[in-house]
């Protein structure tokens, strides 16, 4: 079976430059997705395959509705499984991007409204609090059934903390918003840690596109540059904040066309303005 690069891989090979693409492109590939690490990563450290813990939960959950963002070049998959009759709470399953079939976390959020309506919806005040309650319950008796009521306490009290049990841990937070608080429990495995920055590593070979575009430009020849290796998202690019030296601030994006574009800011304050584009090869 052939392997699909992604495509802003395939457009660090495909560089129609004057000279050919850097040797650091491939080592980079074969460090992030051939080494023994990789391999070592399988299901059974926690979560099972994605397939059975996505079927666990959605037979677990009284799901009013399962909704899937699928995974992009640089992006996780998730699928959620909402919740109650306003849909405020939902456990999220994320399979990490370029480690298919694994779970990299599963997460339950409840909205909480503070006031009727506060999020626009009209939604009473605490909408879906005991469907909520009783998913935190159910998702104890699942993952760490040894300290459910421990779990319970902390999420009834809208309190930060840690429980942890065998492969998992579940960390607890309360996130502030206009008019509703945000509980979130964060629940991971033995996997975690290795997966984690899955997303950021499918984004670095951007980044080294980027950089290597610039270097080749005959302005900017012996700058030396750096910047966020985490690109800003949209529909139809990406879009990484790099600065030289000197003190320039650039855009560089990588369309999904095929093409980049790179902005220039000379100094602080002044508006960005193009200053080269060109094709990074079609990919078909």
């Amino acid at each position: 079976m052939s392997l699909r690069l992604p495509r802003i891989l395939l457009a660090v090979l495909l560089l129609g430059s004057a000279a050919a693409a850097p040797v650091e492109a491939m080592s980079l590939w074969e460090r992030l997705f051939g080494s023994d690490d990789a391999a070592n990563v399988t299901p059974g450290q926690g979560f099972a395959e994605f397939g059975a813990e996505s079927a666990r939960i959605e037979d677990s959950f009284e799901c009013e509705s399962v909704v899937e963002r699928g995974a992009t070049e640089f992006d996780d998959r998730r699928r959620h499984c909402l919740i109650g009759e306003h849909r405020t709470a939902r456990v999220t399953i994320y399979e990490p991007v370029g480690f298919e079939g694994l779970v990299k976390r599963v997460k339950f959020t409840w909205l909480d409204n503070e006031r009727r309506n506060a999020r626009g919806d009209d939604a009473p005040a605490h909408a879906d609090r005991e469907a909520a309650r009783q998913a935190v319950r159910r998702l104890g008796e699942i993952y760490m059934p040894g300290h459910v009521e421990q779990l319970m306490e902390l999420f009834t009290a809208a309190r930060p903390g840690l429980v942890s049990e065998g492969d998992f841990i579940a960390i607890l937070a309360v996130l502030p918003r206009g008019g509703f608080r945000q509980q979130v429990i964060d629940l991971r495995d033995a996997n975690f840690e290795r997966l984690s920055g899955a997303e950021a590593e499918r984004a670095r070979p951007g980044y080294e596109q980027c950089i290597y575009i610039l270097n080749n430009m005959p302005p900017l020849k012996g700058q030396s540059f750096e910047g966020d290796p985490i690109p800003e998202r949209n529909d139809l690019y990406v879009t990484y904040f790099i600065n030289s030296a000197r003190g320039e601030r650039f855009l560089c994006e990588l369309h999904n066309a095929g093409y980049y574009r790179i902005r220039v800011s000379q100094q602080q304050g002044q508006p960005f303005r193009t200053m080269a584009h060109g094709n990074l090869g079609r990919v078909d």
